[in-house]
């Protein structure tokens, strides 16, 4: 097993639990983490891993399909579509943060880790 990272992704989008939040929207920064059972070690074929950059595209994708009104859901969401989407992947780790969240204290982020673990039969 190994492990494919995206560390650092950026992108603008309209979640938030205020109405207001919704609609001026806020950037986020995205790290995922997926575990990967492949054979890529051996083959060094690229059909043989997971890509990042389709783990970034699916994230975005995902992140800025719909609104929501909690991180939580939007973290959730992100790592469900990613481990449905591709069987090779055992666990995967998304890391959402608000950069910064509209709170009245100074802090670089705020955010939530939601981690899924696919079930083996």
């Amino acid at each position: 097993m190994y492990k494919v990272l995206v560390e650092g992704l950026e992108f603008y989008a309209f979640h938030g639990v205020s109405d207001e939040e919704q609609k001026v929207g806020t950037r986020y920064r995205l790290d995922i983490e997926a575990s990967i059972e492949g054979r890529v070690p051996e083959s060094d074929r690229v059909k043989d891993t997971v890509d990042y950059g389709w783990l970034a595209r699916e994230a975005i994708q995902t992140a800025t399909g719909e609104k929501w009104r909690t991180v939580e859901k939007v973290a959730h969401d992100i790592a469900a579509k990613i481990l449905s989407d591709e069987p090779r992947i055992s666990e995967i780790r998304v890391r959402l943060l608000k950069v910064p969240p509209p709170i009245p204290f100074t802090v670089s982020a705020a955010g939530v880790e939601c981690v899924l673990i696919r079930e083996r039969n």
